[in-house]
C-alpha cells in the first residue's frame, strides 16, 4: 500500500490546517476552505469567527440582523467585536448594521462568553438621534431609537483586555457608572481608549453646561476607585476628545502607571457646529503630562498628542537623556509654534536639551512652520531653522538611538516629478546607524505613481544602511538585502502586516497620505 501524499498528510492534520488559516488575510478564502472537508472547517472556523465587525445603518430591520447574527452558535469562537461606522472598512464574516442595539450586547455574551476585545465607535450624533439635543427627531422616531439603542449594558462582559468606546454621549455620569463597572471586571484590561462625542460637548457647551464635560475622566477615576477595586495595569491608555487626566492622585486610582507603555492626548480644541470649543488651558496647569514622565510611568515608550504645544514641548524637554532614548514621540499637528525637532536643539532655558528619541517625526517643509521663542513670540521668518540645519541636529550626536523618524515633505510642482528636501534627506539617512524604519509623508495632489514611488523608496531604502520598512504616501515597503549583496529588493506589505510595524502603527493613525 503506497504512503498518503504529502497533501493528504497535511489535510489530515487540523494543527497544520490551523496555521494555515492562521496566516490567511482574506475572509473569502477563510470561508472557501470552510467548505473543503470536515477537518478543514473544525480548523478554520474559530479563525473565521475570531474577528466579528458591525457596522451601517440602524433601525428595527437593522436590529433584527444583529440578534440573528449574535445568536449563531458560531459566535462561540468570537473573540474581538468591532462596532464602526458606516465609513469604515474591516473585513468580518459578520456583516451587520451598526451602531449596535442594546439587546445584541446581552445575546452576545451568552453565544461569545470569550470575548476580550470590544471596540465602539458610537455615531458622533447619537445624543441627537436620542433626543439629546436642541433639535431631537421626531417623538415617534426618538422612541424607536431609545427603545433599540439607549444605554447599552457593557457590564455583562468581563475579563476584558483591550476597551475602545469612541463618541460617548449624553448622560455622562450613567457612563462614568457603567464603565467604573466594566473596570472592575475586567482586572486584565491592558489596552483603553475613551472619547467623547463631538455633538455633544458642542451641545453642552451651547448652553453653558460645560460642567457636564470638563473633568469626566478624573471622576471616572475616582468612581472607579470608589469600587475598591485594585488599579488596573493599563500598557496603552488612548484619551480622546474631552478625556483629560488632571489629576494625578485620580488617574493613579485606575491605572497603575508602573505598566504605562503607550500613550496619547487628543489635546486640542473641537471644531463642530461652527462653533471652536476650547478644552484646556495651553499653560502647563491643566493636563498632568508630567504623569506620563520616568518618575510615574519609568516603562513608557510611545508618546503621542493631538497638537505640539508648550505644554508638551515643557514635558518632553524636561526629561533625562536616557528616558527620550526609549520613547517614540508623533503628533498631528505641529504648526502651534512648537515643533518635536526642537529637542534636538540647545536651548538655555532646558538643560537637557538637545535630546534624541528612540522616533521621531519632522517637518521639513518649513514655509509651514510658525515658531514661538521662550518668551512666546513669534521667530522671524528668517530666523526659523532650515531643513539642512534640522537634519544636521538629527545626525549630530545620534549613538544608533534613533529607530524610527517620520517625515514631511513636499512634492515638487512641475514636469519632472520630484521631491524638495529629498537629497538632504538621503544624505542624512547615510548617517543614522540604526534606523530601521521610516515614514514619508507627502502634501497636496499625489501625482506620483507606484513605478515612480519605488524609484524614490529604493533610493531611500539605499541610503539608509539598515533600513527595514518604509512608507511612501499610502504605500508600505519591506527591504530585503541579501547578505554580501549590494541590491536592495522591496516587498510591497499586506495589509495585516502594517500594524505590526511600530512606526507605522503610531504614526499612520496621524499622518496624511
Amino acid at each position: 500500500m503506497s504512503a498518503p501524499s504529502p497533501s493528504a498528510v497535511f489535510a489530515s492534520l487540523p494543527e497544520l490546517v490551523r496555521c494555515l488559516a492562521e496566516q490567511t488575510l482574506s475572509t473569502l478564502e477563510l470561508m472557501t476552505l470552510c467548505l473543503v472537508n470536515k477537518t478543514f472547517n473544525a480548523a478554520v472556523t474559530p479563525v473565521l469567527y475570531r474577528h466579528v465587525t458591525n457596522r451601517g445603518s440602524a433601525g428595527p430591520r437593522a436590529a433584527s440582523l444583529q440578534l440573528a447574527f449574535a445568536d449563531k452558535k458560531k459566535c462561540v469562537h468570537v473573540r474581538d467585536l468591532l462596532v464602526r461606522g458606516s465609513g469604515n472598512r474591516a473585513s468580518s464574516p459578520f456583516h451587520g448594521s451598526g451602531p449596535l442595539a442594546a439587546d445584541v450586547l446581552s445575546t452576545l455574551h451568552k453565544s461569545s462568553p470569550a470575548i476580550k476585545v470590544i471596540h465602539i465607535d458610537f455615531p458622533d450624533d447619537m445624543g441627537q438621534r436620542l433626543g439629546y439635543s436642541d433639535f431631537p427627531p421626531s417623538p415617534e422616531v426618538q422612541l424607536e431609537q431609545r427603545r433599540l439603542y439607549e444605554k447599552p449594558d457593557l457590564t455583562v462582559f468581563s475579563c476584558l483586555e483591550e476597551l475602545t468606546l469612541n463618541n460617548l454621549y449624553e448622560e455622562l455620569p450613567w457612563w462614568r457608572a457603567q464603565l467604573a463597572l466594566v473596570f472592575r471586571n475586567s482586572p486584565r484590561l491592558q489596552m483603553l481608549t475613551l472619547s467623547l462625542a463631538n455633538q455633544t460637548l458642542e451641545h453642552y457647551n451651547t448652553k453653558g453646561e460645560r460642567d457636564k464635560f470638563e473633568g469626566f475622566f478624573d471622576q471616572l477615576c475616582d468612581d472607579y476607585g470608589e469600587t475598591e477595586a485594585s488599579p488596573l495595569r493599563l500598557r496603552k491608555l488612548h484619551l480622546g476628545n474631552a478625556v483629560y487626566p488632571y489629576r494625578l492622585a485620580s488617574l493613579r486610582k485606575l491605572t497603575d502607571l508602573r505598566f504605562l507603555e503607550d500613550v496619547h492626548v487628543e489635546n486640542v480644541g473641537v471644531w463642530h457646529g461652527g462653533v471652536i470649543i476650547s478644552m484646556y488651558d495651553n499653560d502647563g496647569s491643566r493636563i498632568i503630562f508630567d504623569a506620563f514622565g520616568p518618575a510615574n510611568s519609568p516603562n513608557l515608550r510611545r508618546f503621542s498628542v493631538a497638537g505640539y504645544q508648550s505644554d508638551v514641548h515643557h514635558f518632553l524637554a524636561t526629561l533625562d537623556p536616557p528616558s527620550a532614548r526609549r520613547l517614540a514621540v508623533s503628533c498631528l499637528d505641529m504648526s502651534m509654534g512648537y515643533e518635536p525637532a526642537a529637542l534636538l536643539r540647545y536651548n538655555p532655558i532646558y538643560p537637557s536639551l538637545p535630546l534624541h528619541l528612540r522616533m521621531l517625526e519632522m517637518e521639513l517643509r518649513r514655509d509651514e512652520v510658525r515658531l514661538f521663542d521662550n518668551d512666546g513670540r513669534d521667530v522671524n521668518y528668517w530666523d526659523i531653522p532650515s531643513a539642512a540645519l534640522m537634519l544636521e541636529n538629527l545626525v549630530t550626536g545620534d549613538d544608533g538611538t534613533l529607530e524610527g523618524l517620520a517625515v514631511n515633505l513636499t512634492e515638487t510642482p512641475g514636469l519632472k516629478i520630484g521631491f524638495e528636501e529629498m537629497d538632504l534627506l538621503v544624505d542624512a539617512l547615510g548617517k543614522l546607524a540604526n534606523l530601521t524604519q521610516l515614514a514619508v509623508n507627502m502634501y497636496g495632489q499625489k501625482r506620483v505613481g507606484p513605478e515612480e514611488a519605488n524609484k524614490v523608496v529604493l533610493r531611500l531604502a539605499g541610503a539608509a544602511p539598515r533600513l527595514r520598512y518604509i512608507r511612501l504616501y499610502s504605500w508600505y515597503w519591506r527591504v530585503w538585502r541579501a547578505t554580501g549583496d549590494t541590491e536592495i529588493k522591496l516587498e510591497e506589505l499586506e495589509p495585516s502586516e502594517v500594524g505590526h510595524v511600530e512606526l507605522f502603527q503610531g504614526f499612520s493613525e496621524f499622518a496624511s497620505s
